[in-house]
């Protein structure tokens, strides 16, 4: 081909003469090794002894060309591309030459073992056969990130969090997936990466954002009005609250609670949550009494069906609260005032600090009444069977009893009074009693001698 062979070349002879005939014709050469422009001579002689010439140029070549492959780029340690990839060739041939040396390709379709084959071919025929093995992946591998617990729908998380990352590649296979990340220290914004690299290096990345909120919300629970020094209230207690979240914010604040209800140790307790899910509690004792407490007063002794009392008098305080209780009862008190109407005040508050009061009125009278006989005098001798006694009582107050021997005597507005009374013969003794409103009693006596005279008297008996 082309004046070149590619086997072993036999040249051989063919001789002849018309006249004296040959003497002698060449054997056949064989050539075996590659040659270039190689000339085989050889002489043939006819009987005469005349000579002939026969030459012929021998081009051998029995080997292949060589083709070196460059792959541009080189694939990476896994033996993959992630680029298209250029084939270039270099033919070499120490023989006949290249006849055709393959084209410079690109190769873009991704695959792997995609076997490419080119032929290179020296000017003799000689052909030589190139396979070249792609892998190309171009396709970025999928990254995904996953945080663990998950957020709440506000995007939080009150507890340490991991982002864990799951990595694929369809085509080349995963070569890298980036570890878990751990987020233990509170955030609004943290931002956790992680990389995925396939066989072929092509690399991508995914991101989670982290908000974390460990810490609970702060809240105050507020008393209005504040309670007194012993820690109660009088009227309608509102409790508010206060909340605060410096990282989340508040997502729920307890609206004030109103006590209208009496009682000791009543219990209020508000919960506030931050939007990550934390919550806090604060809780306020109230103590609510209203009601005053309840106050009476008691006199000892107690006054007559008059409403007089003729001694001291001491007046009791009972105080009662079934709320707070009684701060402070007043100690009895003795009245030894005499007099009509008086008032005795008395007051008490609770613990609460409500108050209340007792009032009676007292009338006091401890002196007795007085008697003075004006007629007759004591010791007196009436000649008589009947005297008229007179007199005067006096108080500073009402008379209510006055008796002679038992008889009741009625005095004038003024006390004066007038009583005849009968008389026996000797002495006569009246005893005066006389009693005011109060109770008070005075006693006289005096003494009137009668002397009464008498006709004579006569007896008979019979003999």
């Amino acid at each position: 081909m082309n004046g070149w062979h590619t086997g072993n070349v036999v040249v051989s002879y063919s001789c002849s003469d018309i006249l004296s005939g040959i003497a002698d014709c060449p054997k056949p050469v064989t050539i075996s090794s590659d040659v270039i422009g190689q000339v085989v001579n050889s002489v043939t002689t006819d009987l005469a002894g005349n000579p002939a010439e026969a030459t012929v140029t021998i081009n051998l070549d029995t080997s292949d060309p060589a083709v070196t492959t460059t792959i541009t780029p080189l694939p990476n340690a896994s033996g993959w591309n992630n680029t298209d990839v250029t084939l270039s060739f270099m033919c070499e041939d120490t023989g006949s030459g290249v006849s055709r040396c393959p084209a410079t390709k690109t190769v873009a379709t991704e695959g792997e073992n995609q076997e490419l084959t080119d032929t290179a071919v020296d000017n003799a025929g000689n052909e030589t056969a190139v396979a070249t093995a792609l892998n190309i992946d171009k396709t970025l591998p999928t990254v995904n990130a996953e945080v663990l617990p998950p957020p709440n729908e506000s995007g939080w998380n009150n507890s340490d969090v991991t982002v864990s990352f799951e990595c694929n590649d369809a085509l080349s296979g995963i070569a890298t997936c980036a570890a878990p990340v751990s987020v233990a220290t509170e955030t609004d914004n943290h931002v956790a990466n992680g990389d995925g690299e396939d066989r072929a290096g092509n690399r991508n990345t995914a991101s989670a954002v982290v908000r974390l909120d460990i810490t609970p919300p702060s809240i105050h629970a507020l008393i209005t009005p504040q309670p007194d020094a012993q820690g109660w209230n009088t009227d309608t207690v509102t409790v508010s609250f206060v909340c605060a979240d410096t990282l989340s914010g508040i997502a729920h604040c307890p609206q004030s609670v109103a006590v209208t209800i009496e009682g000791v140790g009543q219990v209020v307790t508000g919960t506030a949550t931050d939007i990550a899910g934390n919550s806090a509690s604060a809780s306020v004792t109230v103590n609510l009494d209203h009601t005053a407490p309840e106050m009476t007063a008691s006199t000892s002794p107690e006054p007559n069906a008059h409403g007089w009392n003729n001694s001291d008098v001491l007046v009791m305080f009972t105080c009662n609260d079934s709320g707070s209780g009684v701060d402070d009862c007043p100690s009895p008190v003795t009245i030894a005032t005499e007099g009509a109407g008086q008032s005795v005040f008395g007051s008490v508050n609770d613990v609460a600090g409500n108050g209340t009061s007792a009032e009676l009125t007292l009338s006091i009278d401890k002196t007795p009444p007085v008697i003075q006989v004006t007629s007759p005098g004591d010791g007196v001798v009436i000649n008589g069977s009947s005297v008229v006694i007179s007199g005067r009582v006096t108080d500073a107050n009402e008379i209510t009893s006055l008796l002679l021997n038992g008889a009741v005597l009625i005095p004038d507005s003024d006390g004066n009074f007038e009583y005849s009374a009968a008389l026996n013969s000797g002495d006569n003794v009246f005893n005066f009693a006389v009693t005011d409103i109060a109770g008070n009693t005075s006693k006289q006596s005096f003494t009137v001698a009668a002397v009464i005279n008498t006709g004579p008297t006569i007896s008979s008996s019979p003999d």
